[in-house]
């Protein structure tokens, strides 16, 4: 059942739509017709890229377990800590529009939206 489709064709017999398609396109293989080397142009197998499909699915499959990445949870000894470490290449953030022009830090309010009023 080899037959030759372009792009809408290969979106039909793949099941998917012809907007996600043309985003991969130059994944599967194909051949060029007329003049241009472009998707307007572009060719494909159905039996070429059915064979490609499942060539990629069995190399998935056949991946040694030692190419997985372990996934570890890495646990400080010396506990939760707050906050994140300084970063001394990193610049601190600065807010405000007359923060910015200053260079000075905004001063931090610790009750900015007065919720401890009253709890004294």
């Amino acid at each position: 059942m080899d037959s030759i489709v372009d792009i809408a064709g290969l979106a039909g017999v793949l099941k998917i739509s012809v907007r996600t398609l043309k985003k991969r396109w130059q994944e599967f293989p194909h051949f060029f017709v007329g003049v241009g080397r472009n998707l307007k142009s572009a060719r494909f197998d159905i039996g070429d890229v059915l064979s490609h499909l499942k060539a990629k699915d069995y190399e998935r499959l056949e991946r040694p377990e030692s190419r997985r990445l372990d996934r570890k949870i890495l646990v400080s000894e010396q506990g939760p800590q707050e906050g994140r470490l300084p970063d001394p290449g990193r610049r601190p953030r600065v807010a405000g529009p007359k923060a910015r022009r200053t260079g000075e830090p905004p001063a931090t309010d610790p009750d900015p939206f007065h919720l401890l009023t009253g709890l004294h």
